[in-house]
């Protein structure tokens, strides 16, 4: 078996250094999460995270009945919208793919108890990986239109005159672009606040007032391992349940494309951009004065993430290796029980998040399949069993065996 080298590191001193750090494994776990997938903002790495927890202990994901999205225009979606629980229940245990945030909706699906947790990313970086991402691979007409503008240089054209590349058309545009103050309209801020030239610092300050209020942890994608390390001390799980392979990453731009282009910035630049993407910064820069203020309060929290990146390089590097002649074993520590790591997980850990949400969701229509099964040989009656069992045909149940 592969053995994982360990390299002598310096340690951050942490204020809090006198405190006992936490037990390397705590078996009160939280199996319940609601994720809100906020757009390129690492999020889909956190569902890639997310969903293999779920599987792993086979427990019901929201999911969509077809692609990798619930809803990502409004807040509103039926169970017609969603993959049926596997065992008939109302109430899921994670949520991790795409949906407009709305605390009334979500209460629905899952338990007041379910830990709320979003992630944020610096908006120029996050804008600009949106803009690049989409244009290339979603383009829609308005996006191109501000490409036809500025087509020699649209990263820096978008930057100096963003209404080119979403005009101030109201509710439906502010909605269906992903470069205008998005990861606010996915945490549920109204579109109609979010038009060209219109920035409400009143809405902006009650807007974070409610997400503070309904929210139990935001992460920063900028600090992406302090996050799984802070996330994972929150949901009190293992450390193996947190290494990953980034996913979903923005596509491979070559030297001569337009789209590889630097941003020029200046005072006139960063006002322009700071006044476009108004609620984005607002909500930003408040969560991370909250996360930065978080972690330095954890005990010995930069000793765990020193940790925590030396095994996530060994991982990486394991999961490069093409033959996986062994499984990497990682020995027990001060912060973790030992755990080893197969090609098996590597190549689920690279699963993108189309082919992860497919995979998910025909495991739980399996189990949902073999549930009603055990439940109809055991039944005296078939009227005993669920409405959508019960009848027939029923070709939604024979079209997904």
């Amino acid at each position: 078996m592969e053995k994982v080298g360990r390299t002598k590191m310096i340690i951050p001193l942490n204020l809090t250094s006198w405190c006992s750090p936490p037990a390397p494994a705590d078996f009160n776990e939280t199996r319940q999460v609601v994720f809100i997938k906020v757009h390129k903002a690492a999020s889909s790495t956190v569902q890639n995270i997310l969903l293999r927890f779920a599987m792993a202990r086979n427990l019901s994901a929201l999911l969509p009945r077809q692609g990798p999205i619930i809803s990502q225009h409004k807040p509103v979606f039926s169970r017609a919208d969603v993959v049926p629980h596997p065992e008939g229940k109302a109430s899921f245990d994670i949520l991790c793919s795409h949906v407009i945030y709305d605390k009334e909706q979500l209460s629905i699906y899952f338990p007041e108890t379910a830990p709320r947790v979003a992630i944020l990313r610096e908006p120029l970086r996050q804008t600009i990986s949106a803009l690049v991402y989409y244009a290339i691979k979603f383009p829609s007409s308005a996006l191109m239109a501000g490409v036809a503008k500025h087509p020699a240089d649209p990263i820096n054209g978008f930057l100096e005159y963003p209404e080119d590349f979403c005009p101030a058309e109201g509710q439906a545009s502010a909605t269906h672009s992903f470069i205008n103050n998005r990861m606010s309209i996915d945490l549920g801020l109204s579109p109609r606040e979010i038009q060209f030239s219109i920035r409400n610092q009143t809405i902006a300050e009650n807007f974070i007032r409610k997400l503070e209020k309904e929210l139990d942890l935001v992460l920063i994608s900028d600090y992406f391992d302090e996050s799984m390390v802070l996330l994972r001390r929150h949901l009190h799980w293992p450390m193996k349940d947190i290494m990953y392979l980034k996913v979903n990453t923005s596509p491979q731009i070559q030297n001569t494309s337009v789209w590889n282009s630097t941003p020029k910035l200046n005072s006139t630049i960063n006002a322009t951009f700071h006044q476009w993407a108004f609620y984005d910064y607002a909500i930003y820069n408040h969560f991370l004065t909250i996360f930065l203020r978080k972690i330095e309060s954890e005990c010995l929290f930069y000793e765990e993430v020193g940790v925590y990146k030396l095994m996530q390089n060994d991982v990486v590097k394991y999961c490069r290796n093409a033959t996986h002649q062994a499984s990497l074993q990682v020995p027990a520590g001060k912060w973790n029980e030992a755990f080893s790591v197969s090609a098996a997980d590597c190549t689920l850990m690279s699963t993108g998040e189309n082919n992860m949400i497919d995979t998910a969701r025909k495991r739980q229509l399996e189990r949902r399949r073999m549930y009603y099964l055990k439940m109809l040989r055991h039944s005296q009656t078939r009227q005993q069993l669920p409405f959508y069992i019960n009848r027939k045909p029923n070709p939604w149940i024979k079209a997904h065996r």
